[in-house]
C-alpha cells in the first residue's frame, strides 16, 4: 500500500515536471510578445516583463513582409473546414 502511494507521488511528480517543461516554450512567446523592446534587448533576462507594451504585436501584424494575417487567416478556414467535415 505504502509502495502504491510513493509511486503515484513519483509519476505525478514526473508529470507536473514535464509540463512545466512543455508550457514553458509558450510562456517566452506570450511573454516576449508583451515585453517592451528594452526588455528584449537587456543583458539580464528576467521572468516577467518590467511593463506590458503591445509593440511587438503590432509590429508583427501590420508587418506585410511577414505574412501572419494571412496565415491566420488559412488556419482559421483549414480549422473551420475540419470542423464541417467531420
Amino acid at each position: 500500500m505504502k509502495q502504491s502511494r510513493v509511486w503515484l507521488a513519483l509519476r505525478y511528480g514526473v508529470a507536473s515536471a514535464l509540463a512545466l517543461l512543455f508550457i514553458l516554450p509558450f510562456y517566452v512567446i506570450i511573454r516576449n510578445a508583451v515585453s517592451s523592446n528594452q526588455n528584449l534587448t537587456a543583458a539580464r533576462w528576467t521572468w516577467l516583463p518590467d511593463r506590458l507594451s503591445g509593440e511587438n504585436l503590432s509590429s508583427l501584424l501590420s508587418n506585410d513582409s511577414v505574412g501572419i494575417g494571412r496565415a491566420m487567416l488559412n488556419s482559421a478556414i483549414m480549422a473551420s473546414m475540419q470542423t464541417v467535415g467531420t
